[in-house]
């Protein structure tokens, strides 16, 4: 298994847990992928967000990456205090360079590029979410570090686990009286 941390142009970071792409004797196979972005209100990743959850899919074939987006504090130093530059959108921005780190060694790490998915829980899952409808969004765009492709910035599917999610419409009520 390959496990390490990869960091990012911003200073956030994915651990990798990616398997041998045999599954049977002499039989390899690409595998698909699922980057999990824990929650925690934008503040701390969720410990049980994370490595658990990758330790379950990856019993289930998926290669696995748990992406550290940038947060609001610092767990192993918290007298830096709140950390301004963990501001929305980067989030969106790490989890879409993290997206392009993972295609462009599809080939190493034994990766069905049309089968890499997002998942996130909480603030994750506003993460994923974003990342769902804003893929095209210009202003996402031109902060990322490289010029992605066509659709190089949609994933196969989006999997939320009780995600921040804010309304837009207010009143969904309507009264015909």
């Amino acid at each position: 298994m390959i496990n390490s941390k990869i960091y990012l142009p911003s200073g956030a970071y994915f651990d990798t847990y990616i398997m041998d792409s045999e599954i049977n004797y002499r039989e390899f196979r690409k595998r698909p992928a699922i980057i999990v972005a824990p929650g925690g209100a934008y503040a701390i990743h969720a410990t049980k967000e994370g490595e658990p959850i990758a330790l379950e899919f990856m019993k289930m074939g998926y290669q696995m990456f748990v992406l550290k987006y940038s947060v609001g504090s610092d767990r192993e130093h918290p007298e830096k205090g709140i950390l301004k530059a963990a501001k929305y959108p980067l989030q969106v921005v790490e989890m879409f360079e993290t997206l392009h780190i993972i295609k462009q060694n599809a080939e190493q790490w034994k990766i069905d590029v049309n089968r890499i998915f997002m998942m996130g829980f909480s603030a994750g899952g506003h993460v994923c979410a974003s990342c769902g409808v804003r893929w095209n969004d210009p202003s996402i765009i031109k902060e990322l570090s490289f010029k992605p492709k066509e659709n190089e910035l949609k994933a196969k599917g989006i999997i939320l686990g009780y995600p921040f999610l804010r309304p837009i419409v207010k009143n969904l009520w309507c009264n015909t009286s």
